[in-house]
């Protein structure tokens, strides 16, 4: 397991990831894997779940990406994925993706076995939210958290705010969930 998540704008991003990797069997692989990575300078492709198939996944979107437009590559993935079924190799993947090539910045978060898609494009001044955590903390938790969070550091002026939130937000996941989340974390943030 894992915790990815975002904050975005109209024309920029925040991503940050835990490092902590296992092997769905309760044994630690690595405290500094790569959940997340940037291709392109133009195209965020983030994963939690099974380990297993982290290890592929990232070189068959690298080829994807090189191959067509984000927002193709987008859609192909959530579509792939989304039609794919849980088996006992991978019982847990979500996928979220930003897509920096254009006007402004798109996101969206795919699960395994979901067909819905979740596609946000935020406009003006909006700051939107995708993240994907641990089973064992549930989506109204982290959500609850949030809005603590933001409350708490007042009007946001600068993308600095928006770090030290995620970074909180890392802490307290890791808390609630230690053995699937650490605070070995890697950040990437772009303004388009």
């Amino acid at each position: 397991m894992s915790f990815v998540q975002a904050f975005f704008g109209e024309k920029f991003v925040s991503v940050m990831a835990d490092g902590l990797a296992g092997d769905g069997k309760g044994n630690i692989i690595s405290e500094y894997f790569e959940k997340f990575k940037v291709y392109n300078d133009n195209f965020v492709f983030g994963v939690t779940g099974s380990s297993r198939i982290m290890e592929t996944i990232f070189d068959d979107v690298e080829r994807l990406v090189n191959q067509y437009p984000n927002g193709r590559v987008m859609g192909m993935l959530a579509n792939t994925i989304g039609n794919a079924k849980p088996s006992d190799n991978i019982d847990f993947l979500t996928v979220i993706m930003f897509d920096l090539s254009g006007e402004s910045v798109v996101g969206m978060i795919q699960k395994i076995g979901e067909t819905d898609i979740s596609l946000m494009a935020p406009r003006g001044q909006e700051i939107k939210y995708l993240g994907s955590g641990p089973k064992d903390v549930s989506a109204d938790l982290i959500n609850a958290k949030i809005a603590s969070l933001w409350k708490e550091a007042g009007e946001i002026s600068d993308v600095a705010q928006i770090k030290n939130i995620q970074l909180k937000l890392n802490e307290f996941v890791s808390s609630q969930s230690p053995s699937t989340v650490n605070n070995n974390v890697k950040t990437f943030i772009k303004f388009i």
